[in-house]
């Protein structure tokens, strides 16, 4: 029998647009990227390091590429090979699906990660520095507690 976090994670994929260089027109050439992904019941959400390119495999070759390895990934969970993506070298947390549980926990962190990476702030003032302190409170020891209860079922 599988433990309940391993039992009730939802194993997927995503897709992402990016730019890969420009057309002879001078436009950003626009590709999708294709990606596995283990989302918890409580919105958390892991990432597996291999992303499939569409430039490099196609539209479609990407997205059945990683369609298979996402089979892959869910019949070594049910068989209980895998022992799922936490403190997995292969797979990398990332931000919680928008309203979950997960996300609700730390939703100020995630919009100072956000506000940060676009640029919302002048350099230098009170608010980066806030901006900073609030973005580094995600893995703040309160949440490596919760996530703990709840791989032990709690």
């Amino acid at each position: 029998m599988l433990p309940p976090f391993l039992a009730t994670l939802i194993i997927g994929t995503q897709s992402n647009l990016y730019a890969n260089g420009v057309t002879e027109d001078g436009e950003p050439d626009v590709w999708e990227a294709w990606c596995v992904v283990a989302e918890a019941l409580d919105g958390r959400r892991w990432v597996h390091e291999v992303l499939f390119l569409g430039h490099e495999l196609g539209v479609q070759g990407a997205a059945q590429a990683a369609a298979r390895l996402s089979v892959r990934v869910n019949t070594a969970r049910l068989s209980g090979e895998w022992a799922g993506p936490v403190e997995n070298a292969r797979w990398t947390e990332v931000i919680p699906c928008y309203g979950s549980p997960a996300y609700s926990a730390n939703w100020r962190a995630y919009a100072a990660q956000d506000d940060l990476a676009d640029g919302n702030f002048e350099p230098g003032t009170q608010r980066e520095a806030e901006l900073r302190e609030r973005a580094s409170e995600v893995g703040s020891q309160q949440e490596r507690e919760r996530e703990q209860a709840w791989l032990n079922g709690e």
